[in-house]
């Protein structure tokens, strides 16, 4: 319910009152007892840019925090993160290149790769100075 303001004629009083917004109440003043009239009031009104400033506020505030850290610390740049990503890939490309070159677009040719590279490790003695 909202509250209007009343005015009292007689007596020059102005008071407040809680009533339905339907209704055209009939309040009689707190003072003198006569019916008061209702006028026109100020109201309230609070306008959303505040808002919207404090949540610019606080994402620049975010962004200087994460730029900070950024400087402090290069492991946490995004752009190094996806270059040390493609460069896994390349070598993840250009090791199936080699396996593909080598024994074509069989199923097991990575395996049978790595087997190749075991065997000829043992071979040339690695295999026997890491088996030691």
């Amino acid at each position: 319910m909202p509250i209007y303001e009343f005015f009292c004629p007689n007596c020059n009083h102005t008071f407040e009152r809680l009533s339905p917004l339907t209704s055209q109440p009939n309040v009689s003043c707190e003072r003198c007892g006569l019916d008061g009239q209702r006028v026109m009031s100020r109201f309230s009104f609070r306008h959303a840019t505040t808002h919207y400033q404090h949540m610019q506020e606080r994402q620049e505030e975010a962004r200087y925090k994460t730029d900070k850290r950024m400087d402090e610390d290069p492991l946490l740049d995004p752009t190094n993160w996806l270059n040390k990503v493609k460069e896994e890939r390349a070598a993840e490309k250009a090791f199936a290149k080699e396996v593909q070159s080598k024994f074509g677009k069989e199923p097991d040719a990575p395996m049978r790769y790595m087997g190749e590279l075991e065997m000829s490790r043992q071979i040339s003695g690695e295999g026997a100075a890491l088996e030691s």
